[in-house]
């Protein structure tokens, strides 16, 4: 039987979630399967299904996150959220399921932890579910949910199907029953196997938010800079103004202004990778590190935060390097500023020739249809 399936995702960023969500549709349309994407309003990712010419439809809705803080104004908006998520939803339900039946959709994917519309929509209709664990929610996000996180998980334990981006997703919502693990796809195809000399920076790239560890790549980079006032820090990412604020402060009482950049939203990673001298994962709890993945694409050395998804991709001293206490992430740094380049030749090889084998969208379509055709329809 065709599968027509429906994504619904949960804001439009170009973060990881839907930049995974681009992978995942154009290797399906790659193997002919008809895809059609609702987002909650219009934003970034719009654009690239508008060159990718994959169809999607604005319908607005509401996640089930919430603010986790309990003080008493947070208690009232959180319950003020809670009505315009009932009165928005509700209507959005209707509107879904008459796209729903104009293309004769048998399967909803719901494309992110915190959206619960899909499994209403799919039980509604009678059609199958997969719920996409993409989030801790909690340990990575710091997020709450309407309802409790214990509440979430029993609900997505009900659903048909669940993919989760790795073991660690896995374990953390206890979904061993109904589940697979289905790592992301990143790219199409891979760039070439960089053998170059590296510039004298290393990278932080991601949301400048305090769970992904940024303050700890400073401090930790302030610690080299004692040893050699010539490498530099490259931060690709952005923030709450407050929080890159807070930062800059960081890095001003630190005294390595000068070698701290502040990049702000790149579109040019991949040359930022290929030429830095490493990545720095400094999550301590990545779901699974899309990150983390395209650096390995890019002939780029990682160091990584040995917790969660980063300990899953990294062998240390195979492909990356992994770390606990800051002082170790400190002295890798300085071993890779130290020593010669060709000490390090083998493990980006290494990671690149792993990366390659695994995060392509040609070997991911095929794995995620044929967990679609494992439902009984």
């Amino acid at each position: 039987m065709k599968k027509n399936i429906l994504f619904i995702t949960h804001d439009t960023l170009l973060y990881g979630a839907n930049q995974s969500l681009i992978n995942m549709v154009s290797s399906l349309k790659d193997k002919g399967v008809m895809t059609k994407v609702i987002f909650p309003d219009k934003g970034p990712i719009c654009k690239h299904f508008d060159d990718l010419a994959i169809e999607y439809s604005i319908v607005r809705y509401k996640s089930e996150s919430i603010d986790p803080r309990k003080n008493v104004k947070s208690k009232f908006l959180n319950f003020l959220r809670l009505l315009n998520k009932a009165v928005t939803n509700g209507i959005a339900i209707k509107k879904l399921q008459k796209i729903v039946k104009v293309h004769n959709i048998t399967i909803v994917h719901s494309n992110s932890s915190v959206v619960g519309i899909g499994q209403k929509l799919a039980k509604k209709e009678n059609i199958r579910h997969v719920w996409h664990l993409r989030e801790y929610i909690d340990l990575d996000h710091g997020m709450d949910i309407f309802g409790g996180i214990e509440k979430l998980k029993n609900r997505i334990k009900k659903s048909d199907k669940v993919i989760c981006i790795s073991e660690s997703i896995l374990q953390h919502f206890g979904v061993q029953n109904n589940a697979i693990v289905l790592y992301n796809s990143v790219r199409k195809i891979a760039n070439s196997f960089q053998s170059k000399r590296k510039r004298d920076y290393f990278l932080f790239c991601g949301s400048l938010v305090k769970n992904k560890g940024v303050e700890e790549a400073i401090n930790a980079f302030y610690n080299v800079f004692q040893h050699n006032n010539t490498i530099r820090l490259c931060i690709a990412g952005g923030g709450e103004f407050e929080y890159e604020e807070y930062l800059k402060n960081l890095v001003s009482q630190l005294k390595i202004e000068a070698n701290v950049e502040f990049l702000g939203f790149r579109k040019d990673v991949d040359v930022l990778m290929s030429n830095a001298l490493g990545l720095l994962m400094c999550s301590k709890n990545e779901a699974l590190g899309r990150v983390t993945i395209e650096a390995m694409l890019n002939s780029c050395l990682v160091i990584g935060f040995n917790n969660a998804g980063t300990a899953e991709l990294i062998k240390n001293n195979l492909t990356g390097f992994l770390y606990i206490e800051t002082q170790e992430l400190s002295d890798y740094m300085l071993k890779i500023v130290n020593d010669s380049a060709d000490n390090f030749e083998q493990i980006r090889l290494n990671a690149y020739n792993y990366a390659c084998a695994n995060f392509l969208e040609k070997h991911y379509g095929i794995n995620l249809i044929n967990y679609y055709n494992s439902f009984s329809l």
